[in-house]
């Protein structure tokens, strides 16, 4: 019932500040600016795009469809892999990448009265995390894992403010929402 923009800013300002406080108990509050580097930034960057995109085709379309298209994310990883970290990709494996990308053809119907703009944006969630996993891989090991949550967590819900703006505001949640929204945000 509440726009995107909201939920997923309180479930965000939850997760945050769960995080926020393990950051602190962990003593990784000393590495705080961390979530400036460009490796960090642009990984929170991604998670913004591919949960607000997520969300919103959430709203729009089955579950089954949006998950199951969503399952094709390892397979553009892999593909991914190859080209920009030199990884070696076997035949088996790239056989199994063209007939997981047939499968996703089959579940979205390119063509038909079930394709819209919404069956576009789980196609777009997989890119985006593809491309956040293949960046994972350039922050160095010395960038506490909390700092990463962090980063992501904080650039999310200034992501999801923003977009609430654009919905007409944050809308107040009943009391059921925001224990729901901050059981999420645990669970984040």
């Amino acid at each position: 019932d509440l726009p995107v923009g909201t939920l997923v800013f309180i479930r965000g300002a939850f997760a945050s500040v769960i995080l926020l406080g393990a950051t602190a108990m962990s003593g990784n509050l000393k590495k705080l600016l961390l979530i400036f580097s460009p490796d960090v930034a642009l990984r929170a960057g991604t998670d913004v795009i591919s949960t607000l995109l997520f969300i919103t085709a959430l709203v729009h379309m089955p579950i089954g469809n949006l998950t199951a298209i969503v399952q094709a994310a390892p397979l553009v990883v892999t593909a991914l892999a190859v080209i920009f970290l030199k990884e070696r990709v076997g035949w088996r494996r790239t056989t199994a990448i063209i007939a997981g990308f047939a499968g996703v053809v089959l579940i979205t119907k390119p063509t038909g009265d079930s394709f819209d703009g919404y069956s576009l944006l789980p196609l777009i969630v997989v890119g985006s995390v593809a491309v956040r996993d293949i960046i994972t891989r350039r922050i160095p090991a010395t960038v506490p894992v909390l700092i990463i949550a962090l980063a992501n967590s904080i650039m999310v819900t200034a992501g999801a403010f923003v977009l609430a703006l654009f919905e007409g505001g944050l809308e107040m949640p009943s009391i059921a929402q925001a224990l729901i929204l901050g059981a999420a945000g645990v669970f984040l």
